[in-house]
């Protein structure tokens, strides 16, 4: 097992507590990321960035509580296993967390918590092994593979072997990704993405930054060049390394001023000013890529240029339904 391999989110307000249990997984091996969250509302925020292979709550917080907290998850579909930790004075009520829908229950006893990581991995790897294998869980897979926006997008993945996909940004700070754009951009293509990311048929990966207007909340982001005496846009280059301001002052200057405008809402801040999120990437899910093969099977893939028809095996699965994608035949 590789470092880094699985990713627990551990939700505690006891920030000492949180700290005994980091320091417990430090301990057991480098092979697990652990992410915080005081709160339960910080919780829900963060599962809506990333997908956790465990969760570790704490039995009491100030706006929830364990039981509350895993009912919630499970309506809404949070696979993942749970596992709550509380002191000893509460661990009458591991019944009830565990019918709740909880998976397993820790004490925060110096054993309960020394034996936490290895716990965490071992539901891990079942929850894995279940998640390839169960009925359940493949059944609403290829539900959603019959979606036709879904459908294209997994098509093009597989058929040109595309190491990866991202949505497409107007600004980037950091890296330069491959893209496919086409059929379905902007918030549709993301809700996408994470629909499949929630599923585990794409995993994420963060490659650099992108600027955000504060303001609006928009990427449409341009760095914008003025002068430093009056802040004019107007100027001119007189020699090499020197401007010269055409607006109010007329000074010479060796610097320009830059600050950054919204193309959205039209308004300047400055970098210090600015908010950032991240970019990322999706790459499929070594594990389902047979899985995939067997869905899209059978397809032509149009997602942008000239419409191109592979000759693939035909199709195993049932049959459609009508927001499935209809395509010519095979020559």
């Amino acid at each position: 097992m590789d470092a880094g391999d699985y990713r627990v989110l551990l939700v505690d307000d006891n920030v000492n507590d949180a700290k005994i249990i980091k320091k417990y997984f430090q301990m057991h091996g480098e092979a697990i990321t652990l992410d915080y969250a005081p709160d339960a509302d910080t919780c829900y925020k963060k599962l809506m960035e990333q997908v956790y292979d465990l969760l570790i709550i704490d039995n009491t917080l100030p706006d929830s509580t364990g039981v509350e907290i895993v009912r919630e998850l499970r309506e809404i579909d949070v696979f993942a296993p749970i596992i709550v930790v509380a002191g000893e004075d509460e661990a009458e009520k591991a019944v009830e967390v565990v019918e709740a829908g909880a998976d397993d229950y820790a004490v925060k006893t110096s054993q309960g918590l020394r034996g936490l990581p290895g716990q965490v991995e071992r539901h891990i790897e079942e929850y894995r092994k279940k998640f390839l294998t169960h009925e359940k869980f493949r059944e609403r897979r290829f539900e959603l593979y019959r979606n036709k926006h879904v459908y294209g997008l997994l098509s093009t993945l597989h058929n040109r072997n595309l190491r990866h996909v991202a949505p497409v940004v107007h600004t980037i700070h950091g890296y330069n990704t491959d893209r496919v754009p086409g059929v379905v951009s902007g918030d549709r293509m993301q809700k996408i993405l994470n629909l499949l990311t929630h599923y585990r048929v794409l995993y994420k990966t963060a490659v650099g930054m992108r600027m955000i207007c504060p303001k609006c909340g928009s990427d449409e982001v341009s760095p914008v060049f003025m002068c430093p005496g009056c802040g004019s846009e107007v100027f001119e280059r007189r020699t090499r390394g020197v401007f010269l301001c055409r607006g109010l002052c007329g000074q010479r200057f060796t610097e320009l001023k830059t600050v950054f405008g919204c193309n959205r809402c039209a308004s300047r801040f400055t970098e210090a000013d600015a908010y950032f999120q991240a970019n990322y990437i999706y790459s499929l899910n070594e594990d389902f890529r047979q899985e995939v093969a067997k869905a899209v099977a059978g397809s032509e893939t149009a997602f942008f240029g000239k419409p191109e028809v592979v000759k693939v095996p035909a199709l195993e699965v049932e049959p459609r339904t009508k927001s499935t994608p209809s395509f010519t035949p095979l020559p």
